[in-house]
Formats: C-alpha cells, sequence, structure tokens
C-alpha cells in the first residue's frame, strides 16, 4: 500500500505538472507521463543527489513538496472524457491479468523469477549506505557491465525511498501489478500512434499471447524496459508532434537505454 500511494502521489504531481505545462493534452496521456515520470526522472535524481549522500526520503518529499507549491499557485485545468474503446480494452486487459497478478505479488516477498537478486542488491546498497557510485554500485558482481540496469535499479531506489520501505525486495515486488499494468497501457499508447486506438487496445490484449508477462513478474529490465521503449516510441512518434511528448518520448528512449542496454538502443 505504501508503494502504490506514493507512486500515485508522484503520478498525480507529475501528471499534473505535464498539464500545466500544455494544457491541450490528454489527460490519458498526461496521466501516463506521471506514471512513467518517477523512473524517467529516477536517474536524474540519482546521480545529482547519490553521489553526495543527499539521496533520501526527505529529498524526494521535498521535490515533491516544490512540485505541489507550484501546482497549488496555478493549477492545471482538467478535462474529463469518456474512456475510448482502446482505453477500455487495455482496462479490460488489466483487470483480467490482475485476477493472477495481484495475488501472486500478494504472496511474494521476492520477486518469482530465477536471478532477480542483483537487482534489489543494487537498490539495497543505496538504501544502507544512502550514497549512490554511478561507476560503482553492482554489489552482486554476476552480470558483465552490458547486462547491469542502473536506471531501472534507481527507479526501484526511489520507490523504497518515497514510500519508506526499508527492504529493496518488497519495494520491487510491490511494483509487480503497476509496472505490469503500465506495459499494458504502453502497448496501447505504441498501438494508437502507429495505427490507431482501437488497435492499441488489442495490442494490449495481444500481450498475453506473448511471453511478456511471464518474464516482467521478475521486475527484470529484459522485460520491464519495454515499457520506456513502447511510450517513447508512442510519444516521440505521435503525429500530433506535441512539444511535452516529443520531450517526454524522447527522455525515455534516453533512460531506456540505462534500463536495458540491449532493449533500449
Amino acid at each position: 500500500l505504501k508503494v502504490w500511494l506514493f507512486w500515485a502521489v508522484s503520478t498525480i504531481a507529475l501528471g499534473a505538472t505535464a498539464l500545466r505545462c500544455d494544457p491541450d493534452l490528454e489527460l490519458s496521456d498526461a496521466i501516463l507521463i506521471g506514471w512513467a515520470g518517477p523512473w524517467v526522472l529516477a536517474p536524474v535524481i540519482g546521480n545529482l543527489f547519490g553521489p553526495v549522500g543527499l539521496l533520501s526520503s526527505a529529498t524526494i518529499w521535498g521535490l515533491l513538496a516544490l512540485v505541489g507549491a507550484w501546482l497549488w499557485r496555478r493549477p492545471p485545468r482538467i478535462k474529463l472524457h469518456a474512456p475510448t474503446t482502446g482505453q477500455k480494452l487495455a482496462l479490460l486487459a488489466t483487470g483480467l491479468l490482475a485476477v493472477s497478478y495481484l495475488p501472486l505479488q500478494l504472496a511474494s516477498p521476492v520477486v518469482p523469477f530465477m536471478d532477480v537478486l542483483s537487482y534489489p542488491s543494487s537498490v539495497q546498497r543505496i538504501l544502507t549506505f544512502h550514497v549512490y557510485l554511478p561507476f560503482d554500485n553492482d554489489p552482486y558482481g554476476c552480470w558483465g557491465r552490458y547486462a547491469v540496469t542502473p536506471y531501472l535499479e534507481l527507479f526501484y531506489t526511489i520507490l523504497a525511498l518515497g514510500s519508506g520501505v526499508h527492504l529493496a525486495v518488497l519495494a520491487e515486488s510491490a511494483a509487480m501489478m503497476p509496472m505490469a499494468a503500465l506495459l499494458i497501457f504502453s502497448a496501447y499508447r505504441l498501438g494508437k500512434t502507429m495505427f490507431g486506438d482501437t488497435a492499441g487496445g488489442m495490442a494490449s490484449l495481444m500481450l498475453f499471447a506473448t511471453c511478456l508477462f511471464r518474464r516482467a513478474q521478475g521486475m527484470r529490465g529484459t522485460a520491464v524496459a519495454f515499457v520506456l521503449v513502447g511510450l517513447g516510441l508512442a510519444f516521440f512518434m505521435d503525429p500530433k508532434r506535441r512539444r511535452i511528448t516529443f520531450a517526454v518520448g524522447a527522455a525515455m528512449l534516453g533512460m531506456a537505454v540505462g534500463s536495458h542496454a540491449i532493449e533500449g538502443a
């Protein structure tokens, strides 16, 4: 509940910021920007505050408070619309997945997949020593440089610090269902950009015909990095060419490289 609550608060804050920068932005796109926003900002925050020992809960909530104060002075205008056909299909896919995925998350203090401890070990090092060393944060030491996922680990660190969870494995496993839902809506948004709204909804349903959900249970970069790849391509290639979506899409594609080098490239 703490991880979900913090992720929801940051989603609202960053989504509202996107609407504040572009009042004509679709609410659904603002939600997706806010939803993935902590992941995109995590490398920036981590590399700024981590090496000097300031990567802490106080820093995270202080930054959120600054955003909240800025939004309080001039709140964005929110235009509500009924869900589209594609969005309804994506919501259906999320509901179908939750039937099995949510009980799996609740029963898994450690994500249920092999070779997953390398990721929370890097996060735990930051949580324990309150310092992030960009070129020396691989205490597990099993994988080569090409396989480490520093930007994904920083995202899990932000979730842990913001929610007050002291064990990295719990912060990671608690994000399983929201991450899978974000993967579904990433597929929807890319399908919407490429072919149309309904096609995007069908694309999200077709994820059940792949092994992505099975792989995503491990919360490894090999699966979840597709969130940034899908949303990044969707926003970057959006035919409407809005400045905010173009910039956010470019940032997502850049952060995808640090979340998994092969998929990001």
